[in-house]
């Protein structure tokens, strides 16, 4: 409100307590993710079990057909060929399955499966890669907050493979009293972070943060590579308990 000179003299405003609809958001977002790791783990069960075995007994009649000595030099070459070639799906669907499916137990740490995830790119040499992971038990981080740490690195990777152009990348995870933190490094060639705009890699990150009640922090410039930042407190809403926010998720859909 202005007097006689325009001057302003009052302002007026209202408030409104979002609390309930944030945490709705955040309840409906963990339903969410359960439902896909699900959808994710019988994918990943389907190639490892099914597929495998289908490709294994491939591979064995090739091995009878060879030994057996009733085909000719060519084609034994060839089966030798198409034994090679098999055992290399063979390969690539154990990867794929361990991404799809990332079985988080006393005896497979966090450390063992991102191992895993990391394996391939150190194959093909596409960057150099330091990994570093403190020592827990699961019943101080749950296996569901360690499968979204586990995505939160996989997103990150692939946002580095596909943008970065990075020779280095470090990832360290650290355990506090509080909190289990996550840094993953790169010295590619960064962005400018008044003038990009989030890509869904990073919206799915920040995304993955707050439905743990973390926080996820970008820090990059040109020329100065990326560091991505994320803080999970220890006590906190386990996807577990998705099975009863199903309902606020049917809503939403």
């Amino acid at each position: 409100m202005y007097d006689a000179a325009g001057v302003p003299i009052r302002m007026i405003g209202a408030m409104q307590d979002i609390t309930k609809e944030k945490e709705h958001e955040r309840h409906v977002a963990i339903a969410i993710t359960e439902a896909q790791e699900k959808e994710r783990r019988e994918l990943g069960m389907e190639l490892h079990d099914n597929v495998n075995q289908l490709l294994g007994a491939s591979l064995l009649y090739m091995g009878v057909a060879i030994k057996s000595g009733n085909v000719g030099k060519e084609e034994n070459q060839l089966l030798k060929n198409c034994v090679d070639y098999i055992n290399e799906a063979i390969n690539e669907l154990r990867n794929l399955s361990h991404r799809l499916t990332p079985y988080i137990k006393e005896e497979i740490s966090l450390k063992n499966i991102i191992e895993i995830l990391i394996e391939p790119i150190q194959k093909a040499k596409l960057f150099e890669i330091t990994l570093q992971v403190d020592a827990f038990e699961n019943d101080v981080v749950d296996s569901d907050m360690q499968t979204n740490l586990y995505r939160i690195v996989q997103e990150q990777l692939t946002n580095i493979l596909k943008h970065a152009q990075a020779s280095k990348v470090k990832i360290l995870v650290r355990l506090t009293k509080k909190l289990i933190k996550l840094h993953v490094t790169d010295n590619g060639k960064g962005f400018d972070m008044l003038t990009s705009k989030d890509g869904i890699g990073l919206e799915n990150i920040k995304r993955r943060a707050e439905m743990f009640s973390g926080k996820c922090k970008f820090k990059s410039s040109p020329g100065n590579g990326c560091e991505l930042m994320v803080e999970l407190p220890l006590k906190t809403v386990s996807l577990k308990s998705a099975e009863k926010m199903r309902l606020a998720a049917n809503v939403s859909s």
